[in-house]
């Protein structure tokens, strides 16, 4: 299984950096490949230019480019990020907007949606919450869900899709960390690495 593990995070003593160095750890480096969307200092505002190539599925940016001949050679997609203002950091909803084009992530016919992104066969999210996860299923409603499970991954055709929505990360003990951390590694264990 190729993997390709989209990382938003900028602070390299983050928790979420643990995630990631636990599932690369899992991972065959020969079936990997890491987009780390602040180290490679991707740019997520969708510009004039991008938006007048928008409805023919182009871009302006190289590197939306090159992510998306990433994409096309895996079958396994992984994001792991903070939850901010209930959603995805800016970086990764920029990375969605300006890489999931139309032409290239979907189509459209008679209104409704065809993706075609159906080789990617299994995307996991892996999500830190620095309130709980009941409250944020609840009360919110579950807003990554809606938006990126159901309206993005849905919508290009991804159908197997696992969320860890790790709650409390900021004030939970050393030990509950490291019970999520072991959590995420069984579950890449199962699947193969």
């Amino acid at each position: 299984m190729k993997t390709v593990v989209v990382f938003s995070h900028p602070y390299k003593g983050s928790f979420n950096k643990a995630i990631l160095e636990k599932v690369k750890s899992k991972l065959k480096a020969s079936e990997l490949a890491l987009i780390d969307l602040y180290e490679e200092g991707f740019d997520p505002v969708m510009n004039a230019d991008d938006l007048k190539l928008y409805s023919q599925g182009g871009t302006s940016d190289p590197m939306v480019e090159k992510y998306q001949k990433i994409l096309d050679n895996c079958d396994h997609i992984v994001f792991i990020f903070p939850v901010w203002w209930s959603l995805m950091p800016a970086i990764l909803k920029g990375f969605l907007d300006k890489v999931l084009l139309k032409k290239w992530a979907f189509d459209v016919k008679d209104w409704r949606p065809i993706g075609k992104m159906k080789h990617i066969k299994r995307a996991t999210t892996i999500a830190t919450l620095g309130g709980k996860s009941l409250i944020y299923k609840t009360v919110l409603g579950n807003p990554l869900h809606w938006a990126l499970q159901f309206a993005t991954l849905s919508f290009c055709g991804i159908r197997k899709k696992k969320v860890f929505l790790l709650s409390s990360v900021t004030t939970c003990s050393d030990s509950k960390r490291h019970k999520m951390l072991q959590k995420i590694g069984n579950y890449f264990e199962k699947l193969g690495g």
